[in-house]
């Protein structure tokens, strides 16, 4: 830290600017910013990410600190998730310690995005529940991110229900649909939004509960979560034999007809069975 300590106090009277204005601008103490000039402080990411961006320092100036550029490394493994890529996901959450992980919600992340690629890659349900839960307890504690809490749960319910515990994931289906339903301030247009529907939708209509699906389908303009969720079912019942490409053809054209664009893991599916 004595490094970035160094560096953030010769940029700041570069710039004119006093430990106080500083202190001021990003939420902290006068006492707060000497000490991390003088290396005698570990900063959390949010603060290091502001005092970059109003001093003009690189972020990837502090990398060889503790610091480990935690929360540029998150945002990329967000982008990777949503683009498919879990190799390169798993591979830069790797470069990640928990330990030096300070604030709750980060640590939320690193653990959900741990059971994220769990679940997918190695398929050990009974490992993705532990890390899930980890996760689920950062977010349940802070409140703010709520987007994050519902993506939580919705991994808890499919993953309890693929094992077979069924009140377990009634439980977190439950959870979920009490913030979805009673906060307005959840984006149900956000890319992991639409994913948590679509594990939450999968589920409620596995287990018959098909009033709750069809809400979440209703939440955005388009009913794409019953399509998808639809499906990842007829997969899923055809998984011993090549599934009916007359039925896959059917949904896709209804799908695109609607101007509905599949997630990269489902198009990956229409092209491995020819289906497009």
């Amino acid at each position: 830290m004595q490094k970035s300590g160094a560096l953030i106090k010769k940029s700041r009277i570069i710039m004119g600017i006093t430990q106080v204005e500083l202190a001021k601008r990003t939420n902290c103490t006068q006492t707060t910013i000497s000490n991390i000039e003088n290396g005698n402080h570990k900063t959390d990411m949010h603060t290091i990410s502001l005092i970059s961006d109003i001093l003009n320092i690189p972020i990837e100036s502090f990398s060889n600190d503790t610091f480990q550029l935690t929360h540029r490394k998150l945002d990329k493994i967000y982008e990777y998730i949503l683009d498919g890529k879990l190799d390169s996901a798993k591979h830069c959450l790797d470069g990640i310690i928990a330990f030096n992980i300070d604030d709750t919600i980060t640590k939320g992340k690193y653990y959900f995005y741990s059971g994220y690629i769990t679940f997918y890659q190695q398929k050990d349900y009974v490992k993705v529940i532990p890390l899930m839960l980890n996760a689920y307890y950062c977010f349940y504690k802070d409140k703010k991110n709520l987007s994050y809490y519902v993506w939580t749960c919705s991994y808890l319910a499919k993953s309890y229900y693929l094992i077979n515990s069924y009140d377990e994931s009634n439980y977190y289906i439950n959870n979920a649909l009490t913030i979805i339903h009673a906060d307005d301030s959840i984006d149900h247009s956000l890319e992991h939004i639409k994913d948590a529907y679509n594990m939450l939708h999968y589920v409620l209509c596995k287990i018959k509960r098909f009033k709750d699906a069809k809400c979440i389908s209703n939440l955005i303009e388009y009913r794409e979560l019953a399509f998808i969720s639809n499906f990842e079912i007829i997969l899923r019942d055809h998984k011993r034999n090549r599934p009916d490409d007359v039925q896959f053809n059917n949904l896709c054209n209804y799908i695109c007809s609607l101007g509905i664009k599949l997630p990269n893991n489902f198009q990956k599916l229409v092209e491995k069975h020819n289906l497009e």
